[in-house]
């Protein structure tokens, strides 16, 4: 079979699954400078359940977990360029 489009993520969900541990952060940044000074323009404390959505196009980071691990279910959503016909 041959590929004649591509496909690309640019949307992801994400479940956080942890029980009895602090899940941690999920950062936003504006622009790389941003990012390079760990000043997120919103900071998104997770917790168990939780569900978090966003794009790629935007900066983020999943901070590390300060103890224990991080456990996460996450989904992209795929979109794939079609040609015209």
């Amino acid at each position: 079979m041959r590929m004649t489009s591509w496909e690309e993520s640019q949307l992801t969900f994400m479940i956080y699954l942890n029980e009895g541990i602090r899940v941690g952060r999920h950062g936003f940044f504006a622009d790389m400078e941003q990012t390079f000074l760990q000043r997120p323009y919103l900071s998104v404390q997770l917790k168990e359940g939780m569900a978090l959505a966003f794009m790629h196009s935007i900066w983020h980071e999943g901070a590390v977990v300060p103890d224990g691990k991080k456990y996460v279910l996450r989904m992209d959503v795929m979109y794939q360029q079609v040609s015209k016909i």
